[in-house]
């Protein structure tokens, strides 16, 4: 006859043959309980939003209309301060479409005009942070149409910012919006990857995006100074390019084609890093590079159709030159400093001053011809 346990002084009664059992620490109950996992979750989320909230910027967005008679555009760039990023739209009707960050337009930072040269030539300026660029044209006159806006990056209809004619001008500015805006999360580091492989990552989100049209053929000229720059020239159909990067971080390539002849490109870079990739899909003719003290880099990705003739010149500073064999048959001319140094790989020197791919005198592709000169600084060039 089993015997009815009896209540002790250490606690409850035990059941019979039960084996004594240690209690389990508190600690261990929060981490396997349902309800601390979801705690640990929402606290998760919580911090995450609040490290995203820092990144979560006001954009807001303007289109400069086509007037339906141009036939190319003249394009005017000058950013002395702040970031920008260039490339190619997807719409038609608009000469332009701008996203800048609210913060600039309430300061004024971003000014744009635009008219019609001999009633077919399109011509648009842009400043950020600066009002040079507008001068010679009158009073930028401003209007709003409305200040509803939706996220900067879906496919809603987005508010039209300021708009006025005026004697055969266009001229419009981003004013203090009153109401609401559209957000949208920029995740500071963006990543740019290129037919040819290559990474490169900016660290924070441009001010202002903007996108060109793809069908008007393009004379493009860019001043770019203190700040951070993304040009994405692939696609856009340009027939000349002059840009001048100054000390900023400069970051230019061409992914495809370019489908009007280029008539010459022309980079001037400053103090600040440079790199420019993809420019055998430029469909250029001339090239020329001049640095003064920074770091450099220029790609030569893609596929010439022609003969290509290119001139690097460099001050105090260092500019790697990559070619792929793919690209085109090379022969390089150099003149060699006291100061100055050339290093040269997967490429023959055949005398002093110059130095060809292999194989040249027995291919017929486009030939790349390279003009390098250096006052006291080194000039590397891989071929492979």
């Amino acid at each position: 006859m089993l015997e009815t346990p009896q209540p002790d002084s250490d606690g409850p009664p035990k059941p019979p043959f039960a084996p004594n059992r240690r209690r389990k620490p508190w600690w261990l109950w929060l981490l396997v309980h349902p309800s601390w996992r979801i705690a640990a979750l929402v606290l998760a989320f919580a911090l995450v939003g609040a490290i995203a909230g820092v990144a979560l910027e006001r954009y807001s967005t303007i289109h400069i209309p086509r007037w339906g008679k141009e036939q190319s555009l003249v394009f005017n760039l000058d950013v002395p301060y702040g970031s920008v990023n260039l490339l190619g739209g997807s719409s038609p009707n608009d000469v332009a479409t701008v996203e800048t960050l609210a913060e600039d337009a309430d300061t004024h930072n971003f000014q744009w005009s635009y008219s019609l040269r001999n009633k077919t030539v399109g011509v648009l300026h842009i400043g950020i942070g600066t009002d040079e660029g507008m001068n010679g044209v009158p009073p930028i006159a401003m209007n709003y149409a409305n200040s509803g806006f939706s996220l900067a990056s879906s496919p809603l209809p987005q508010s039209d910012m300021g708009s006025t004619r005026n004697e055969g001008f266009f001229y419009g500015q981003l004013p203090p919006i009153p109401g609401t805006y559209g957000f949208v999360v920029c995740i500071p580091g963006r990543s740019v990857s290129t037919d040819a492989g290559n990474l490169v990552e900016t660290p924070f989100p441009a001010g202002t995006e903007i996108f060109l049209n793809r069908t008007l053929p393009i004379d493009l000229s860019a001043n770019l100074g203190f700040g951070q720059s993304k040009l994405d020239l692939s696609g856009l159909p340009l027939m000349s390019a002059a840009i001048e990067t100054g000390a900023s971080q400069a970051f230019i390539f061409c992914n495809s084609e370019n489908p009007e002849p280029l008539r010459t490109c022309s980079i001037r870079a400053g103090m600040g890093p440079c790199t420019f990739l993809g420019i055998s899909n430029l469909n250029a003719y001339h090239f020329t590079f001049h640095g003064a003290v920074g770091s450099y880099h220029l790609g030569f990705e893609g596929k010439l159709l022609h003969n290509l003739d290119a001139s690097v010149e460099l001050g105090v500073g260092f500019c790697t030159i990559s070619i792929p064999p793919t690209a085109c048959r090379v022969q390089i001319f150099y003149d060699e400093g006291f100061l100055s140094s050339y290093s040269f790989s997967g490429l023959a020197r055949q005398h002093d001053g110059y130095a060809t791919s292999p194989g040249f005198n027995y291919s017929n592709s486009p030939i790349l011809t390279l003009h390098l000169s250096s006052t006291a600084g080194r000039i590397s060039v891989e071929y492979h």
